[in-house]
């Protein structure tokens, strides 16, 4: 459940996608660079997106979003 709840939170379409699921991370990595993820799966997809920046995590939520939008309008 709290998987399905991450991919919802995140914008990923359940009319499009049918039962979706995600985890999300972020590492802190040298050179005060953060990796941030999102894994997850349907029943007929997997993905990984992947950022790597010199931002906090936080502020690379919208890019998350705009990719997810992109990807529920485009796929």
């Amino acid at each position: 459940e709290a998987m399905h709840e991450a991919a919802l939170s995140y914008g990923f379409s359940e009319s499009r996608y049918g039962m979706v699921y995600a985890k999300t991370g972020t590492a802190e990595c040298p050179n005060d660079r953060v990796h941030c993820y999102m894994i997850g799966f349907t029943d007929n997809y997997s993905f990984c997106v992947s950022f790597n920046s010199m931002a906090s995590s936080v502020q690379l939520y919208p890019q998350a979003l705009a990719l997810v939008n992109y990807l529920n309008t485009n796929m």
